[in-house]
């Protein structure tokens, strides 16, 4: 493999795994195995995957200033264009794949999806053998004392893709209160108020770690050579991309989190069922 195209398919790979450093993107603009649409492109490429509109507007425009008579400005424009869209909308590999010829790296692409179940696998182990939130003080019986266990370090999800930050979420001491019975006679008219519940962990940072899973699922049928496994998976991502938005909206809407939870788990089941 000759050196342009291994460092083309080095780049195509990161950018899929989102591992596109600074350092990447300096080793594009000075590099000397791509012609200068060959980087203006790679360079499009990765700031459109990045969403930076203002640079794809700069990169283009510069361009166009120096070739104005160029049929490449062509395949700029449609850039330009597709990222002024806001609507929601899958990262079109298949556009540079047609240009550029580049293919995702095996080896490369073995070591990211290894280090990616590590990283998912690594958040979801607790760092300690759990011990119960309530916990009966046998030290002391007649006063049923429950406690909070200070000594137990509570742990957190760690996102697979960057954007998404680590929830820890707080608990509350607590004690039941006891029952006190008195005197028929001194028995008050006001309404005896409610004990407060414990407040219940969210679900976001579970949900949010399900649906980045499926999503890089669809991603990867998004390079399938089978056309139509192509198209199911482009119509999966544009539903995946909204959901995924629309949870980030109502991340503190417990009510949809908690019903859209519950459609999860009940997914979890049925493909548990279908390895076995």
């Amino acid at each position: 493999m000759d050196d342009k195209k291994e460092f083309l398919h080095t780049l195509k790979t990161k950018l899929y795994y989102d591992r596109i450093t600074d350092e990447d993107i300096d080793l594009v603009k000075n590099s000397q195995v791509l012609s200068e649409y060959q980087k203006n492109l790679v360079l499009l490429a990765i700031y459109e995957k990045q969403k930076k509109l203002s640079e794809i507007s700069k990169l283009v425009a510069d361009y166009k200033e120096k070739h104005p008579g160029s049929e490449e400005n062509k395949a700029f424009n449609t850039i330009l264009q597709r990222s002024k869209n806001k609507k929601s909308k899958i990262f079109d590999f298949l556009f540079y794949d047609h240009i550029l010829r580049w293919k995702i790296d095996e080896n490369l692409q073995e070591k990211y999806a290894k280090e990616a179940k590590e990283e998912l696998a690594s958040a979801r182990v607790p760092q300690k053998e759990p011990t119960p939130f309530f916990r009966k003080s046998f030290e002391q019986p007649k006063e049923n004392n429950y406690s909070y266990d200070p000594d137990y370090s509570y742990p957190s999800y760690s996102s697979y893709h960057r954007e998404y930050n680590p929830f820890v979420e707080s608990l509350r001491q607590y004690k039941p209160r006891q029952q006190v019975y008195s005197p028929v006679s001194n028995v008050s008219d006001e309404p005896v108020k409610q004990q407060k519940t414990p407040k219940q962990a969210s679900h976001y940072d579970d949900i949010l770690g399900y649906l980045d899973e499926k999503r890089h699922e669809i991603y990867s049928n998004l390079n399938s050579t089978d056309v139509q496994i192509q198209k199911t998976a482009m119509v999966q991502w544009d539903k995946m991309e909204a959901l995924l938005e629309k949870v980030k909206q109502n991340r503190n809407n417990r009510e949809f989190l908690d019903s859209l939870y519950s459609k999860i788990e009940s997914l979890r089941e049925y493909e548990n069922s279908q390895s076995r």
